[in-house]
């Protein structure tokens, strides 16, 4: 997002006025639609990753094993923050930190 053009400044003539807005309006609009398309496949990767969320088993030894961790779970959490924050997911060309 942070690299899409949206203003072109001429190199070798001047502009007119009109020319330079038709110019800016076309880059804006070709930025909104891949800006558009971005979000699109950020939002649809996202509810995939609730609907896998959604869909995990729940077992009563699930809850039997977490609660005997309890604890010795301090350091665990702080090493799977760190995981969490660092590990990088690639969604149709855009990156989304986890």
């Amino acid at each position: 997002m942070s690299c899409m053009k949206l203003v072109e400044l001429p190199e070798d003539e001047p502009w007119t006025v009109h020319d330079f807005l038709a110019n800016t309006d076309e880059l804006c609009v070709t930025g909104a639609r891949e800006l558009q398309t971005k979000s699109v496949n950020v939002e649809d990767a996202a509810n995939e990753l609730i609907n896998m969320l959604l869909t995990l088993p729940e077992t009563p030894e699930d809850d039997e094993d977490f609660e005997a961790d309890e604890p010795n779970t301090e350091g665990m959490y702080r090493s799977n923050s760190y995981q969490n924050s660092v590990e990088v997911a690639f969604f149709g060309g855009m990156h989304a930190f986890v």
